[in-house]
Order: structure tokens, then sequence, then C-alpha cells
């Protein structure tokens, strides 16, 4: 797998490619947005609430060539490949790395979906080790969850959004903070997780 990350013009790309065999799936391939945008239908129930939203908004701006969102991929024979999981991320100034949402197809079998969501933070855990990643040194073992972006899902399908996502995080091992940490104004108006590795 190759991870590569730089940053232009105050922006942050990252780029993800290559093979990443987990459990008894060994054609499993992880790609960021600027290879494949992992379109999930915003009205599929495979994904969790939020999950196919996060992915969405992600994708505004030029997203999609900045690597905002990492999706796993299954290539069946015969087939084209089908998105098993995804995650979507943001960066500002020098860090940390933002978790905005991890999902998994829920028709999957839970131990596969937990080593997926695994290998997804493991992937930006990685992107943040570079040594050409804008992240101070504090934040390179560090990442962080926040549910701020839903702000600006439809007002009916917020709560829920933000609700699963907390749940997520919670179980992925992101602890919220008390009282919230120094964060950009713009991702410190709702919950705020962290967690280290």
């Amino acid at each position: 797998m190759h991870v590569s990350i730089a940053e232009r013009s105050g922006e942050t790309y990252l780029h993800v490619a290559g093979g990443l065999p987990v459990g008894t799936y060994p054609r499993l391939a992880i790609y960021s947005s600027d290879v494949i945008v992992p379109n999930i239908d915003l009205g599929s129930d495979l994904w969790d609430p939020g999950v196919a939203w996060s992915v969405h908004d992600r994708m505004r701006n030029g997203g999609d060539a900045k690597g905002r969102a990492i999706g796993l991929w299954h290539r069946a024979r015969n087939a084209p490949p089908t998105v098993f999981g995804v995650m979507t991320w943001h960066v500002e100034g020098t860090g940390p790395f933002y978790v905005f949402s991890v999902g998994t197809r829920n028709n999957l079998n839970r131990p596969l979906r937990r080593q997926l969501e695994g290998a997804l933070l493991a992937v930006l855990l990685e992107a943040a080790q570079r040594p050409e990643a804008p992240v101070d040194e504090a934040w390179r073992s560090t990442l962080r969850w926040a549910t701020a972006h839903f702000l600006h899902a439809p007002h009916t399908d917020r709560t829920d959004f933000a609700r699963t996502a907390i749940a997520q995080a919670r179980r992925l091992g992101f602890e919220r903070h008390q009282p919230p940490p120094a964060a950009p104004q713009a991702l410190a108006k709702t919950w705020l997780g962290e967690r280290e590795f």
C-alpha cells in the first residue's frame, strides 16, 4: 500500500492506493477519492446513518481530488469493485487529523467490519506520521473525531447522524474531552473525541 501526503496552496492532499488483504478477503484494495470516489447512494440502507452524507459532503470543493474520502474496495472476479468500508477526514493547520466518519457495509459480518474499521484508522494514522505531513510532532500519534460537519446536514437528519457517529467513535476508543480541547472554531462547536495510538 502506498500513502503519500502533500500540502499545496494551504490545502492537504492525501493519496492512498494499494492492496490491503484483511482476513479471508485477499482481494481488498484501498484507494483515496483522488483515485476512485466511493459513490455511496444517499438513500442506501447498507450504511449507518450519516456515512453516505459525509462522503458526499467531503467531495465538495475539490474534496475528491484532495483524497478527503478513503474507500476499502473488494475486487471480486468478473464484477466491478464494491466498496466495503469508507472513512472521511479533515485537517487544519498543523493537525491533528480529524475523523468525520468511519463506516462499513452493515451486511458484512461483525468481525470483518471491525477489521475494516481498524484498517481505515491505521491508514489515517500512517498519513499523520509521514515526514511530509503538515502535522505537528505532538499530533503524529493522535486522531480526533468531530461531528461539526453534520451542522450542514439536513435539519431532520443532524441529530441521528451525530448520535450514530458518536456511538461509533466511542466504540472505536475515542473519548470525549471535558472540557473540550482547543480546536479550530469550525470544529469546536459540537462533539469532539480523541484517541492516542
